[in-house]
């Protein structure tokens, strides 16, 4: 969950202009869940579906239609 929300708040403050609480809150989410990764057992599995149902959003949002990227996207994050 913090790997995700600190890679939304990275991506939003790059779409921003300026450098403020965005920026600074998803450095953090993303030391606390890299920390997380090596403290409590994960799946590996798990941890690539998360980044390719994010690619996939991505892609999504670049392509402009809801589709088949739309759907396998969130299966990924889901499954992940």
């Amino acid at each position: 969950m913090l790997l995700v929300l600190g890679l939304a708040a990275l991506a939003f403050e790059l779409t921003q202009p300026g450098f403020g609480f965005a920026g600074f809150s998803g450095v953090a989410m993303l030391a606390l869940g890299g920390y997380g990764l090596t403290v409590v057992p994960f799946s590996w599995l798990g941890l690539l579906l998360l980044p390719g149902g994010i690619t996939l959003l991505s892609v999504d949002v670049l392509v402009r239609r809801l589709g088949v990227l739309t759907g396998l996207g969130l299966a990924g994050m889901v499954g992940g």
